[in-house]
């Protein structure tokens, strides 16, 4: 189902049949990743009230998860998506985030979450460094030590020097970040009645970005495919070097 967050909501809400196994069961998967304690609050939503915050944010990625789209969330610039995300699923708090920002109060960085509020160029840079530092630790720690922050050890940050290193955290990188995006991509691709979707993707992300991530990722994937062994790399055709006879 597509639809705004309260849509989705009363959606669920309506196939928990009070009373049976699935509905308790149901609802406490819901609590428990919202963070709510008191089943009376599920009840009030059930009415139609919606909640507000940040269980309101953690709630768009608890239906997500469900297999709704909510449109609230397409509407997100990729990165604060990202880090809605990391926030929903606990893998960093949103009191870090807030402190990381640098804004004046919480709400402005709920603001930001509900997609009612943009950020300057350095914010956002800081919301990259935390998504990319969170989706992979030692990605992070990498990125970290090159944009001058100090809290890598020199022992640590020193082992980052070769490219093998290198090359290996930024892949673990991608891997995590690839393995988010091909479901979306996949869901927008396959649906044959999601024409109108794709139109609006290709209207947000501009069709020039779409072009150059595909060339990126084709020729990202030849070189992959040719370190998977020597014999790999000669019959490749990048070496540029020619078999001796």
């Amino acid at each position: 189902m597509n639809g705004m967050t309260s849509a989705c909501l009363k959606d669920y809400l309506s196939h928990l049949t009070f009373g049976e196994k699935g509905c308790v069961k149901g609802r406490a998967a819901l609590m428990n990743f919202v963070g709510i304690k008191n089943s009376d609050t599920i009840s009030r939503w059930a009415k139609g009230q919606v909640p507000i915050g940040l269980v309101l944010v953690k709630l768009r990625y608890f239906l997500e998860q469900k297999g709704y789209e909510v449109v609230e969330l397409g509407a997100l610039d990729a990165h604060v998506y990202q880090l809605g995300k990391l926030i929903a699923i606990g893998k960093i708090s949103f009191d870090q985030v807030v402190q990381n920002l640098g804004l004046a109060h919480e709400s402005e960085v709920l603001q930001v979450l509900h997609g009612r509020r943009g950020l300057s160029a350095d914010r956002m840079k800081k919301v990259e460094l935390m998504c990319a530092r969170h989706s992979d630790q030692n990605l992070g720690r990498f990125v970290a030590s090159n944009n001058g922050e100090q809290n890598v050890p020199k022992s640590e940050a020193s082992a980052y020097g070769s490219l093998e290193s290198e090359t290996l955290h930024l892949l673990k990188g991608v891997d995590e970040i690839v393995s988010l995006l091909l479901p979306r991509l996949e869901k927008m691709v396959i649906d044959e009645n999601a024409s109108e979707q794709r139109r609006l993707f290709r209207e947000h992300a501009g069709r020039q970005l779409v072009f150059d991530l595909s060339n990126r990722f084709y020729k990202a994937t030849k070189m992959l495919n040719a370190l998977c062994s020597e014999k790999a790399r000669e019959v490749s055709g990048i070496s540029g070097s020619e078999k001796k006879s």
